[in-house]
């Protein structure tokens, strides 16, 4: 689960553990203003490719990033495209 939201851009957050700010929080909120949010706060998301590279590790989630454009996969998340009406209840 993660505890920040994640832009909608391949550039998706940069982490780093050993700098005393981990996070550069202006670029990650210029990336959600720019390109929207991906996954929220608290949502739970399958990492779905790892990439080892000589200076750092990405991370895919969701089937997102490496070219994928436009944010949410709407038939990964039918819901939030419109695709399925909610459910408030029993079905009667």
């Amino acid at each position: 689960m993660g505890s920040i939201a994640l832009p909608g851009t391949e550039g998706g957050v940069d982490v780093y553990p050993a700098d005393s700010r981990p996070l550069d929080y202006p670029k990650y909120a210029d990336r959600l203003k720019d390109f929207g949010t991906a996954i929220r706060a608290g949502e739970t998301a399958m990492v779905t490719k790892i990439r080892v590279k000589s200076k750092h590790v990405e991370f895919q989630l969701d089937g997102g990033g490496y070219g994928h454009h436009g944010g949410r996969d709407p038939l990964a998340h039918p819901g939030e495209a419109g695709l399925v009406p909610p459910v408030w209840g029993p079905p009667q």
